[in-house]
């Protein structure tokens, strides 16, 4: 509004050289004129709108869990539910569902075996952050130059004393053009 305003006030100022009864009942007119339109067209409420439409998540991610009770071959499925899972800081049942998605693909999917060293290093689980580098060592042997898998074994062969490994291992990582987060650590 405020900018609508000033296009419209500030060059009738500039040629009147002060402020008159036109410049006034025009900024008063633009300001009406954009409320009413606003109120008539545009959302004014839209935040109570938009939470008012939109499923919660945790109840997307029970009908996703059902879903696959139905279908329990679904890999994405599993994939999805690990994922969302982790998000909601849920982190036994995201375990439970990416190590379904791992035993359906014959834990030959690199980038499936991070996913879960993933979850469970962030489960802050001591027993399971020991399981995560042992994840963590299959998934480079599989995918060698996955960002994700060569960020998580270098920093897991860092963590055993492996200094010289996990530099290699970050090293390669950089070659391959990391986000910048990444390239910043």
């Amino acid at each position: 509004l405020l900018a609508a305003v000033l296009v419209v006030a500030v060059p009738l100022y500039r040629r009147e050289r002060r402020l008159s009864t036109s410049s006034t009942a025009a900024a008063v007119t633009v300001l009406l004129i954009s409320t009413l339109l606003y109120n008539g067209i545009g959302t004014p409420d839209a935040d109570s709108q938009q939470s008012g439409d939109m499923p919660d998540v945790e109840v997307m991610v029970a009908s996703l869990a059902a879903k696959l009770e139905q279908n329990p071959d679904d890999l994405e499925g599993w994939k999805m539910l690990g994922r969302s899972y982790v998000q909601l800081r849920q982190f036994p049942q995201g375990i439970a569902a990416y190590e379904r998605a791992v035993d359906l693909e014959g834990r030959q999917d690199g980038q499936t075996l991070a996913d879960l060293g993933e979850a469970m290093l962030i489960s802050e689980d001591p027993a399971l952050i020991a399981q995560s580098g042992q994840l963590f060592e299959s998934a480079i042997i599989i995918a060698p130059d996955n960002q994700k898998v060569l960020f998580y074994a270098g920093m897991a062969a860092l963590q055993r004393g492996e200094n010289e490994l996990g530099t290699v291992r970050w090293e390669r990582l950089l070659a391959t053009s990391p986000p910048e987060n990444i390239q910043n650590i």
